[in-house]
């Protein structure tokens, strides 16, 4: 089976372009002969290192998105491969009109990598005076430009179901905004698929975890790395045995780090951009997660196989899928800063459960194995009806 992946970009370091590498791969180590179409590329020269050596790149002539040149280029690479199976990466840059106009009456598998939204609602960096009066200002059409929104999102998924053979998206809690959205009559085509778990679950002695709070990803606005140093800076006083290690890159670095000097907040140290993660996984007790909004992370699920507790604000519908509440890690009501508090002290007090909930989070992560996730893409891909990953099926 041929088998090709389009998307925006590729190589980069997101959790799409991952997703791709991990299918790319179980789908060539199988097989299969496989693809990645993308318009553009950002420093991923590790990603492509890890690529199976079957597996081919093709980078589009120009970043615009519907050049002539682009689509002559894309027609002629489809007619070169072949592929029997397209899986459209949507990371909600309109690159799908292109694909449709070079795929003719062929039907791809569109792939939602976030979660819905259709508020314009955005954390931002401090206003100027300038900034906060545009903003004053823009406030008074805010309902009709959320209504535009929201019209403009209804548009392009309806598209996308219509054009495609199935809308693969990474819980089933985000059903209900995209029935909303696209009609009940659509939902048919509606399957889940949530993101894998790369790697062998930890089998080490969850007894030697350091005593360390820990955040993986980008350093921007919306991951709420603020609210993080925020929390750790009420609790280090009371917890002198324990540090805050946050690993990641990002615009909002200069401005964390100058509020941790300022401050004077003690014991966190950032560590920058990693490749390899999975130690720091392997070393710290907590996960810590305060995003505005998520998909699916796949940070979440490379915590947990390391027995990593994770505590998350319940700010996407996807948290209560991977995470049950009290049992292998918190989900704690957005932005209910005294409940993470609360969460986080008991969690640090208490080495028994922390040990316990720690075990069940290697459980839980089994369900989202590269070959659990690999499957039902095969699943799909050979018309086995709605695809459904059970969350809560017993892990083997």
């Amino acid at each position: 089976m041929n088998i090709l992946f389009y998307q925006h970009q590729y190589p980069a370091f997101g959790g799409i372009e991952t997703v791709t590498t991990m299918l790319a791969n179980a789908f060539a180590a199988d097989g299969h002969k496989v693809a990645i179409v993308s318009f553009i590329h950002k420093d991923g020269a590790d990603l492509l290192s890890r690529l199976h050596p079957s597996v081919t790149w093709h980078e589009l002539p120009e970043p615009a998105l519907y050049s002539a040149a682009n689509l002559a280029d894309l027609k002629a690479f489809l007619a070169d491969f072949k592929p029997d199976k397209t899986i459209y990466q949507d990371s909600y840059v309109n690159i799908q009109q292109l694909l449709f106009k070079a795929m003719g009456d062929d039907r791809p598998f569109t792939a939602e990598h976030s979660c819905p939204r259709f508020s314009l609602a955005r954390r931002t960096k401090p206003l100027s005076p300038v900034e906060l009066a545009k903003r004053v200002i823009l406030a008074s059409i805010r309902p009709f430009a959320v209504a535009k929104r929201r019209r403009y999102e209804a548009l392009r998924r309806m598209e996308l179901f219509d054009r495609s053979s199935a809308y693969v998206a990474l819980s089933e809690n985000y059903r209900p905004a995209i029935e909303k959205l696209v009609g009940e009559e659509r939902m048919d085509k509606f399957c889940v698929i949530p993101n894998p778990i790369d790697g062998k679950l930890s089998s080490e002695d969850l007894t030697g975890k350091k005593r360390q709070i820990l955040f993986v990803g980008s350093l921007i606005v919306t991951k709420g790395v603020d609210r993080l140093v925020d929390i750790w800076a009420r609790l280090a006083p009371r917890h002198p045995d324990w540090e805050f290690v946050v690993v990641g890159d990002g615009v909002e670095r200069p401005r964390l780090e100058a509020i941790v000097a300022k401050c004077n907040i003690p014991r966190i140290r950032f560590e920058g951009f990693k490749r390899d993660t999975a130690r720091y996984y392997r070393d710290a007790a907590i996960f810590a997660m305060a995003s505005d909004f998520e998909g699916w992370p796949m940070v979440l699920g490379e915590a947990m196989k390391e027995g990593c507790v994770p505590v998350v604000y319940g700010s996407f519908a996807a948290a209560t899928d991977i995470i049950d509440d009290g049992v292998n890690g918190r989900v704690i009501a957005p932005f209910d800063k005294n409940a993470y508090l609360s969460a986080m002290e008991k969690l640090m007090d208490d080495d028994a459960t922390r040990r316990e909930m720690a075990l069940v989070s290697c459980v839980k992560a089994g369900k989202y194995t590269l070959d659990v996730i690999k499957k039902a893409w095969y699943d799909l891909f050979t018309g086995g009806g709605v695809i459904v990953v059970e969350h809560n099926a017993p892990w083997n």
